[in-house]
């Protein structure tokens, strides 16, 4: 079979072959048999898909960076860049690479045994609450998350609670400072001005409205934005991660080529960044929403 590109959708060929690595590492939590096997089931299995994305979103809590951007969805944390990756057919045709700071052993210890129920809540606890479950008695996160999702019962909640608790996942990414965030915020915002600039140059289009609309609308979610660091960090990451995709278009296809491209990857990716900009962040309305403020694009 052909192996996958070098660059896959903006993930990075390094981090494909980390991702084989933790599958690898984890097979028997998920579990499944052999590559075969995990085709088999993440074609077949909702549960198991289910898994694949609570315990990836998780190893964001044991040293593991991973590139992939989350949001809320009905059954917790889910990334549609990691399922454009899980899906492809010849995933495992690639080397694994070790994942040097992940830490292989807590994670285990705290995921072996748990249904995705348990990693539904865990996730979403540490998605929704994050340090603020400090605040927080087991009584009250269990209100609060029980009101997001009414099929979790209290104890498992409570059970999931104790556990975040117990090995500390809620301090993830409290120590970022204002200096990255400023030096971030000019790396990406001069990224949007040359991906603004190379795009507006090709022949009107479908597809040129996509990408120049997008990365506008991330332009001013970032400018409107005000938001604590964490929040503003996440902000930021998820905005690099569709500009790295945005890039290796403009580097890869001629503006003849870029016209016939299919970039419904693009549009579900730009779907889930309004989703999370609108209803989570509450910066801004979502392009398509009646109350959407558009002199903002003129500021």
């Amino acid at each position: 079979m052909v192996k996958l590109k070098n660059i896959t959708e903006g993930i990075l060929m390094s981090e494909i072959n980390n991702l084989i690595y933790f599958f690898e590492s984890i097979q028997d939590l998920l579990p499944f048999e052999n590559e075969n096997d995990f085709k088999t089931q993440i074609n077949e299995s909702k549960e198991f898909r289910i898994k694949v994305q609570k315990l990836v979103y998780l190893s964001k809590f044991f040293g593991w960076d991973n590139p992939y951007v989350f949001t809320l969805a009905p059954r917790g944390p889910y990334s549609v860049e990691l399922k454009h990756i899980y899906s492809k057919v010849n995933l495992f045709d690639n080397e694994s690479t070790v994942i040097a700071d992940f830490n292989k052993d807590d994670f285990v210890n705290f995921s072996k045994n748990k249904n995705t129920l348990f990693l539904e809540a865990a996730t979403t606890i540490l998605y929704t609450l994050g340090e603020n479950i400090l605040n927080l008695g087991a009584d009250e996160c269990v209100y609060l998350i029980h009101s997001l999702k009414q099929h979790l019962s209290s104890e498992i909640i409570k059970d999931a609670y104790y556990s975040v608790l117990n090995y500390n996942l809620y301090n993830k990414n409290s120590n970022i400072t204002k200096s990255e965030i400023i030096s971030l915020s000019n790396e990406i915002n001069n990224d949007i001005s040359q991906l603004t600039e190379h795009f507006e140059a090709f022949e009107g289009s479908r597809n040129k409205i996509i990408v120049l609309g997008s990365v506008d609308y991330m332009r001013i979610a970032l400018r409107e934005a005000n938001l604590n660091m964490v929040d503003e960090y996440d902000l930021m990451i998820f905005v690099q991660r569709y500009l790295v995709a945005i890039e290796q278009i403009s580097t890869k296809y001629s503006p003849d080529e870029f016209i016939e491209l299919d970039l419904k990857y693009l549009e579900e990716f730009f779907d889930q960044f309004q989703k999370y900009v609108s209803e989570e962040l509450k910066i801004i309305k979502k392009i398509d929403d009646d109350d959407f403020d558009e002199s903002l694009c003129y500021r």
